[in-house]
């Protein structure tokens, strides 16, 4: 390693010497002192040796000095090496690139040539690990905003476009008059993009702008405007983090429609009609654009003829029937599509773990005198099965916490278990009215069609 260490300062001189004599021929008027230049060559030679010792960071003191009195490529190549090792890959990068860019003639030195050509592969290598960092503020256009990024002020013109940094942890700060600063940090590693957000609040104590024509309070008279209020804009356009998690409780109303079968080739509609109601639902939404919900909704629905019917047996019978059909669900929807604060919809698939056709009759004998006595007796009867729903939603934000949407959602499943609960008993018969449950044999399958409109409040950031 001595040897080749000797060898390279040795060429780093003479090319230096080369070029430099090269110049005294062709440019007099540029022409430096000899001084400087033996100077610039014992730094750069001391630069290399310091580099090759892996002490980087005083090998760059020499090399930056012995490049601010001559300007050579070899300096630049071992310039941009040193900054690489100590993970400063955007000031890498920048040697490298003005090295790249420097013109050379034929009688230039063979180890200037090579400086050129590795510091083009060199830069190929680093520039696919240099990473990137956005910056977004909120409010983005307040008036004399101030970025500071690493302790470094940098020009408000960076914000929301990606701007190469080094890996490592970074800290943003942000302030503006009429504002109190905000402060965050991120971790930015090799290759990879990396975003932060910075919300400006208003300080409740800056000095407020006097109206049109007034004087400023004494000791105010050069005070700074309270900011502009936030437009109704800036909710709409926030960016939401990928990493955050909100929450959300929505209510919807609409029409049912009912069709298909309930069991044993009964027809839907012979039971229940169109109606309407409304879903309750709650849930979390999650990666800017997904979501999760629990849901639970009743509607009331038109009875079918079927329950406007007597009793089997009685259906000679004046009778008066009321009764009140119904239908209910309880499961759970898994969601996709536009986040929080933005027009567009989104669509959901779920399972109704709890999904239930069914009615309470109340019947009473009108027929009075006639036998046998049947009086008055009520009927309760329920349907239940799984069931699927797909649906989906346009969505109109109109605040920052609320959103309007526009529902259908599309049903389909079947009854497995009919439930009856009766006192309804007709005589002679004995026997005492109770409840039963039973397992259908031949399973309907049946469908609903919601149409409805709703508004979902949110909550956090997600």
């Amino acid at each position: 390693m001595q040897i080749k260490a000797t060898i390279l300062c040795t060429r780093l001189a003479l090319g230096i010497a080369g070029l430099a004599s090269s110049s005294l021929m062709s440019a007099p008027a540029l022409a430096q002192s000899a001084a400087d230049k033996a100077t610039a060559r014992n730094l750069a030679t001391a630069g290399i040796k310091l580099y090759q010792q892996q002490k980087f960071e005083e090998a760059l003191d020499k090399l930056k000095r012995a490049q601010e009195m001559y300007d050579a490529p070899v300096h630049l190549l071992y310039m941009a090496r040193c900054y690489v090792k100590l993970n400063k890959l955007v000031e890498g990068a920048e040697s490298y690139r003005k090295l790249v860019r420097t013109e050379l003639d034929a009688n230039s030195p063979d180890v200037f040539q090579t400086a050129v050509s590795d510091g083009e592969k060199e830069l190929a290598e680093v520039e696919p690990r240099i990473p990137t960092l956005t910056i977004n503020v909120t409010p983005s256009d307040v008036p004399g905003l101030r970025i500071v990024l690493d302790g470094e002020t940098v020009s408000a013109a960076v914000v929301g476009v990606e701007r190469p940094v080094n890996p490592g942890e970074r800290t943003v700060m942000a302030e503006a008059p009429g504002y109190l600063s905000v402060e965050t940090s991120a971790t930015v590693r090799e290759g990879q993009t990396e975003q932060v957000s910075l919300t400006l609040e208003v300080d409740p104590n800056a000095p407020k702008t006097p109206p049109p024509g007034e004087e400023p309070p004494p000791g105010q008279g050069g005070t700074t405007p309270l900011p502009p209020v936030a437009s109704e804009e800036d909710w709409r356009t926030k960016e939401i983090s990928m990493s955050a998690i909100g929450a959300f409780l929505g209510l919807r109303v609409g029409g049912l429609f009912p069709a298909g079968s309930l069991a044993d080739g009964a027809s839907t509609a012979d039971y229940v009609g169109v109606g309407g109601g409304a879903e309750l639902h709650g849930g979390v939404r999650f990666l800017r654009n997904f979501g999760f919900k629990l849901f639970y909704e009743r509607y009331a629905v038109q009875p079918g003829p079927e329950l406007d019917a007597a009793p089997i047996g009685l259906e000679e019978r004046a009778f008066e029937v009321k009764s009140t059909p119904r239908v209910t669900s309880f499961g759970f929807s898994a969601m996709a599509g536009t986040q929080r604060g933005r027009l567009g919809g989104y669509g959901e698939l779920g399972l109704a773990l709890m999904h239930e056709y069914g009615w309470d009759r109340e019947i009473s004998d009108i027929d009075a005198g006639k036998e046998p006595n049947f009086g008055r007796c009520t009927e309760t009867v329920s349907y239940a099965g799984p069931a699927f729903r797909l649906g989906g939603a346009f969505v109109l934000p109109v605040h920052e916490h609320i959103q309007l949407t526009a529902v259908a959602v599309f049903t389909l499943g079947n009854f497995n278990t009919v439930k009856q609960s009766s006192s309804c008993v007709i005589p002679p018969d004995t026997s005492a009215p109770g409840d039963t449950e039973v397992d259908i044999e031949k399973q309907g399958l049946h469908q609903q069609f919601f149409l409805g409109v709703g508004a979902d409040f949110m909550f956090g950031p997600g």
